[in-house]
C-alpha cells in the first residue's frame, strides 16, 4: 500500500487524482471517505480517490505550464479552466463547463 495525503491506496488499484479548490475542503474529504470506502471498482481494480487540497491559481499556473496533470480538476471558478486554456495555448478545459446545480423546489410547488 502507498500514502495519498494521509490515506492508504491499495496497491494495484485505478488512482484518481482529485484536485480541488480550499473552500470546498469539508465536503470533498468527507465525500472522498465514503467512495474509498465504498469497495468501488473497475474491471476488478479498486478505484480510488487522491484529494489534494490546492489553491486555484496555483494549479491553473501548474496545469497550464504540465507541472500538475490531475485527473479531474475543480477550481473555484470556470475562470480558471479559461485561464489556463490561454495561458498554454491547448484546449485543456472545455469551453462550456456549467456548475452542477440541483434545482430546489419553491415553497410554491
Amino acid at each position: 500500500m502507498r500514502k495519498a495525503q494521509g490515506l492508504r491506496v491499495v496497491a494495484g488499484a485505478l488512482a484518481i487524482s482529485f484536485a480541488y479548490s480550499p473552500e470546498k475542503e469539508d465536503l470533498v474529504k468527507a465525500e472522498v471517505a465514503k467512495f474509498n470506502a465504498s469497495g468501488a471498482t473497475v474491471n476488478g481494480k479498486k478505484v480510488f480517490v487522491q484529494p489534494i487540497n490546492i489553491a486555484s491559481g496555483d494549479a491553473e499556473t501548474k496545469i497550464a505550464h504540465s507541472r500538475f496533470k490531475p485527473t479531474v480538476w475543480s477550481p473555484a471558478s470556470s475562470f480558471w479552466g479559461r485561464l489556463a486554456n490561454y495561458e498554454s495555448d491547448k484546449p485543456l478545459t472545455a469551453s462550456d463547463n456549467p456548475s452542477l446545480v440541483r434545482q430546489v423546489p419553491s415553497s410554491a410547488d
